[in-house]
């Protein structure tokens, strides 16, 4: 059913490759079974970077209220670690690209605090394996949101201070920084928190709905 829609959705050309998500009721063997969940997972993923990116580029939202982090913390616990770095590092570039560049100190700050939610994103992994729903899912995941915004605060408010030419280099200057950058942390917070109710959500009901009819593949076929 869906791949038939897709089939028509999409506009037929040579040499471009259509994906089609269908499933089926009989078993793989487990190695192309793990393929197809990996390969699923970047496609995911890479529909996630976009719409973070396309969120990134509305001139209408609030200063920081983008769930990049979100994002990270999605690809930290789905992706392999070297898969998620490059597809976060790859995302917030291309935006950047678009959006301008700034001075490249504070933007390498704003990398590694948006990087940081990575490995956040795998400890909730492996922690939430071994814990009940409401242990595993909604403590590990709040407390994720709240430590990657408080990373991401105090990591770029500390560049601005260092190098953004507005604050003194004192303990009275790094703290009106801290200070003026308090709406920034709120808002990352919400983004971050609404974000991961996305990404994930929409991460596990698809995997339920596919898993609920069988044995899921993906098919690559040439129009």
């Amino acid at each position: 059913m869906i791949h038939r829609f897709l089939l028509r959705a999409v506009p037929s050309s040579t040499g471009r490759l259509l994906l089609v998500l269908y499933w089926k009721r009989f078993r793989f063997p487990e190695p192309e079974k793990e393929k197809t969940m990996k390969t699923f997972r970047l496609l995911l993923g890479s529909f996630f970077a976009l719409i973070a990116i396309v969120l990134r580029f509305d001139p209408g939202h609030a200063p920081n209220l983008v769930p990049f982090g979100a994002f990270a913390l999605w690809a930290g616990y789905h992706l392999e670690r070297r898969t998620a770095f490059f597809l976060v590092a790859a995302s917030l570039l291309v935006s950047d690209i678009v959006i301008g560049f700034y001075a490249w100190k504070i933007m390498l700050a704003v990398y590694v605090a948006t990087m940081l939610f990575i490995p956040i994103g795998a400890g909730v992994r492996s922690f939430a394996r071994r814990r009940s729903w409401w242990v595993g899912v909604l403590a590990p995941f709040a407390g994720a949101v709240a430590a990657g915004s408080t990373l991401f605060f105090f990591i770029t408010n500390t560049a601005v201070w260092l190098w953004g030419g507005i604050y003194p280099r004192t303990s009275a200057g790094l703290a009106t920084c801290l200070s003026a950058g308090l709406p920034f942390w709120r808002n990352s917070a919400i983004a971050e928190a609404y974000g991961v109710a996305i990404f994930f959500g929409l991460s596990a009901a698809l995997h339920v709905l596919f898993r609920k009819e069988g044995t899921w593949r993906i098919v690559y076929r040439r129009s």
